[in-house]
């Protein structure tokens, strides 16, 4: 597995973003005072807040968010951005599934807009974007490209264009959505890898329907029954 160095900072808080061997079963949120959340993640906007009833597996939504302590966020990806977002002062937590649909549609906006309805700040967050496909194997139609246009100004430089082949860049546009909304840049840790190139991340573009999944884990817990 890997972890944000940023998230790592703080005691009262889980996390990681698994590679393809890990053995998620045996890592310390499974446990009797701990009870999993999964999105269904239908490549929307919608993100779900939780509190200690509800389903375990929620559907209709790219995202997930508590404030209560032992519930365990679950975020599946294979290319996607998995995005964990930490309010430090609230300890308000949300996980959300980003493709380039989730993107565009606005589903960070909407995820830290649910972070505020329940007193988060934007200068409090603390944001880990996980591994996820990068421009260098994200070939997509010039229509995709075009279709930011209204969204992101073009000297974001979300985009390039390579001997007639066009490479979206979800990494910039996530990082410029944050900073609309207010993210302090050295508040955004973004992991290192591409999930298509080698093979110690699950993808889509590179292995089709064949891929898996990565599990994608946060959880706050009160640090007596956790180890660092």
């Amino acid at each position: 597995m890997v972890q944000s160095k940023l998230l790592n900072k703080f005691r009262n808080i889980k996390h990681f973003f698994a590679e393809t061997d890990s053995n998620i079963a045996s890592l310390s949120w499974q446990n009797s005072n701990n009870k999993l959340f999964e999105a269904e993640q239908i490549h929307g906007n919608k993100v779900s807040w939780l509190g200690e009833d509800g389903i375990n597996y929620v559907k209709d939504v790219d995202g997930l968010g508590t404030e209560k302590l032992g519930l365990v966020l679950k975020i599946r990806t294979a290319d996607c951005l998995p995005i964990f977002i930490f309010d430090i002062k609230k300890n308000l937590i949300v996980a959300i599934h980003a493709g380039w649909k989730g993107l565009y549609l606005g589903i960070i906006n909407k995820a830290i807009e649910l972070l505020k309805e329940h007193g988060g700040k934007s200068k409090d967050l603390i944001i880990a974007i996980g591994p996820h496909i990068k421009k260098c194997c994200y070939a997509v139609p010039q229509k995709r490209i075009e279709r930011f246009f209204s969204k992101i100004p073009k000297q974001i430089n979300y985009y390039i264009e390579l001997k007639g082949n066009w490479f979206l860049d979800l990494e910039s546009i996530a990082i410029f959505q944050l900073m609309q909304e207010g993210i302090k840049k050295d508040s955004v840790d973004i992991l290192s890898g591409c999930t298509c190139c080698g093979n110690q991340f699950f993808s889509y573009r590179r292995d089709g329907k064949n891929s898996g999944r990565m599990s994608n884990i946060i959880y706050l817990t009160d640090n007596k029954y956790e180890k660092n």
